[in-house]
């Protein structure tokens, strides 16, 4: 990364969900923000941290811009065979490979990737589902 002209190794791969405890433009009301642990109703299927790209992160959080078809905002490591690692609110961690081509663009040493890429229509309905106020869950199982 440069920073005022000089250059620098990157020094962290992990970012955060942005619905933990997050407020940023990428918020949506129509999602479940979790604000305090008794939020998370199934914390083994909820994940907190994510191997996020280097050449993606541009803060803290792990965003994903579920007002506007599922745009990728920042996009998942792929370092190991295609997979990136998540962690879990009850503590477990998996390896999850990605199957959709948008989520594995080659990667920048140069720039940080664009913001809110749209996903393509094949991909419109998560892999994983989500839980939504009052309980509901979209894709309905």
């Amino acid at each position: 990364v440069t920073i005022e002209g000089a250059s620098y190794p990157r020094v962290r791969s992990m970012s955060m969900n942005a619905y933990m405890n997050g407020n940023g433009v990428w918020q949506s009301p129509a999602f479940v923000t979790f604000r305090r642990g008794h939020d998370i109703v199934r914390p083994a299927d909820t994940w907190v941290f994510i191997d996020e790209r280097e050449d993606s992160i541009n803060d803290g959080y792990f965003a994903t811009d579920m007002t506007r078809n599922f745009a990728i905002v920042d996009y998942p490591a792929s370092y190991h065979n295609g997979s990136g690692g998540l962690s879990f609110a009850d503590g477990h961690a998996e390896y999850r490979h990605w199957l959709e081509a948008t989520t594995t663009p080659a990667a920048s040493r140069a720039a940080i990737f664009s913001l809110a890429v749209p996903l393509p229509p094949a991909m419109m309905a998560p892999a994983w589902p989500m839980r939504l106020p009052g309980g509901a869950v979209w894709p309905a199982m």
